[in-house]
């Protein structure tokens, strides 16, 4: 990932689980920087395989 990421790729996370605990898991190993953008369907109000989350990352990131 790191080196993804220092190439310039970029990487999203489209996650499922509660952001209590998903936050909290990729803050302490040191992965939430890593990211680009990291989208949570509790805080989406619709979640995988909904294409509307989908959707949420691709208008995100542009």
């Amino acid at each position: 990932m790191q080196q993804l990421h220092a190439k310039g790729c970029g990487l999203y996370l489209l996650s499922n689980a509660q952001r209590i605990f998903t936050e909290y898991e990729l803050r302490s190993l040191g992965l939430w920087d890593l990211f680009d953008g990291i989208l949570i369907s509790s805080d989406e109000g619709c979640c995988k395989p909904d294409p509307a989350f989908f959707r949420s990352c691709l208008t995100a990131t542009d």
